[in-house]
């Protein structure tokens, strides 16, 4: 019987050790590989300065081209927007660029629907994952959003093999080997193509009571003196229920609306989303009627 519980205490330990191990291993590779995802490459701005700098939803992800800034204001920036991003992501984000010690001239934060949201954006989730370990604010996050799962962050190599399909051994290996993404060539630009608005788009009906979380932000930003600006992205001509945007608008006064800056609807890939043509000219509106207007004012 004691050699039965001894062999039982020495394959345990053994079994906790590789755990460790590939834990060290997939998160040790995940760190230094060319970034493939979104939260890899706001990792690697780590102590630089970038001038100007986009977090949001999908409507940023895919709406803003910083190589369009670049070329028109010799400026860098680089677009952080996170597919399905909510209100609790972004605020994380603006942790997060604290954390990594991202210096910046400007920090624009994409607002509109996203203000009725709550909850987390699961690409973020997965994204993040892999260095939850790493700071205050990824620990934060996960004490947050993975509290249903507590094994996610106290057991090593569990959270590789609870979301196998997204960070797992298949991802381990692309980054082994520095399969690119478009991340490493874009600045965090996502483009898309083709256009299909037919079906319009509905904005929510009301503008929620309150938003607790984006409360907090504001909080946030002048606790720590962020030199931050709200924008809205452009939104298809046939978009329902516009009297949203101007609640939105008593709502936070310094918000920047472009949501109809596009009149063009083929510069859409859907109602709320620009496709490549529509995100580059949206860019080149945000530098002439931002970007350098906003430079002269300083």
């Amino acid at each position: 019987m004691k050699k039965f519980i001894r062999f039982c205490f020495k394959g345990l330990g053994i079994t906790v050790l590789i755990l460790f191990a590939l834990d060290l291993l997939f998160t040790g590779v995940m760190q230094e590989a060319t970034p493939r995802t979104k939260y890899q490459f706001l990792r690697q701005l780590k102590n630089k300065h970038i001038n100007y700098i986009f977090i949001g939803s999908s409507r940023v992800d895919n709406g803003i081209v910083p190589e369009v800034i670049q070329k028109k204001t010799g400026k860098s920036s680089v677009n952080l927007g996170f597919q399905a991003s909510k209100m609790n992501d972004l605020y994380t984000m603006l942790q997060l660029i604290n954390a990594y010690k991202i210096s910046y001239d400007t920090l624009y934060v994409q607002i509109d629907y996203n203000y009725n949201l709550k909850g987390y954006s699961n690409m973020m989730k997965y994204e993040i994952m892999p260095f939850i370990h790493e700071n205050a604010a990824t620990r934060h996050y996960a004490h947050t959003q993975l509290a249903d799962d507590p094994l996610l962050f106290y057991m090593p190599f569990y959270r590789y093999a609870q979301n196998d399909l997204k960070i797992g051994v298949r991802e381990f290996l692309m980054n082994c080997v520095g399969k690119k993404t478009f991340v490493s060539t874009t600045q965090g630009y996502n483009s898309l193509e083709g256009s299909h608005t037919t079906h319009g788009y509905r904005l929510p009906k009301k503008l929620a009571p309150k938003n607790t979380t984006f409360e907090a932000m504001k909080t946030y930003i002048k606790t720590h003196n962020m030199r931050v600006r709200f924008f809205c992205a452009p939104f298809c001509l046939n978009v329902n229920n516009k009297a949203y945007l101007l609640q939105l608008k008593q709502r936070i006064p310094e918000l920047i609306d472009f949501s109809a800056v596009v009149s063009n609807d083929k510069m859409f890939n859907n109602c709320a989303h620009l496709n490549d043509a529509g995100a580059n000219y949206f860019t080149r509106y945000f530098v002439e009627h931002e970007l350098q207007k906003s430079s002269k004012l300083q």
